[in-house]
């Protein structure tokens, strides 16, 4: 993402709200305006670091990537408990946020005949069994 798309989004956000929300204040509509310029640049793919950087470079506020994790890991809770949300995320998102971008694996699942999808959702449905059975273990040794 360059930095004039970044300007653009904030600049969105900011006329629909009427406020700076990148103030650092922890009211409702501050925290979800953030969370919703947070998924703008995740969708954009950029990860924890490249937001905390683009905003600090832009606009010389500094957001730690633990509070952005958290804040892109509640906002399903955000979109769907929230009007507010909702209508920044619809205006903002390609201006019709009806399709989401792919993400890396879709991708590059895309590129891949489709004769071959069978054998990759072997080769990942066992990788992800054995995820799951070292989660199940972790489980039984830590809270048991």
């Amino acid at each position: 993402m360059d930095n004039k798309e970044y300007k653009r989004i904030v600049s969105k956000i900011r006329e629909m709200c009427g406020f700076d929300f990148l103030d650092k204040r922890k009211t409702n509509n501050y925290v979800e305006a953030r969370a919703v310029l947070y998924k703008m640049l995740e969708m954009d793919r950029l990860n924890t670091q490249d937001i905390s950087n683009i905003i600090l470079k832009n606009d010389k506020k500094f957001f730690n990537r633990t509070a952005i994790r958290h804040s892109l890991l509640k906002f399903e809770v955000y979109y769907t408990s929230s009007e507010f949300v909702r209508k920044l995320y619809h205006a903002l998102d390609g201006y019709d946020n009806l399709e989401r971008k792919k993400t890396k694996l879709e991708s590059l699942i895309s590129e891949v005949d489709i004769d071959k999808h069978q054998e990759l959702f072997v080769l990942v449905k066992e990788r992800v069994d054995i995820w799951k059975r070292a989660i199940d273990q972790d489980k039984k040794y830590f809270f048991n």
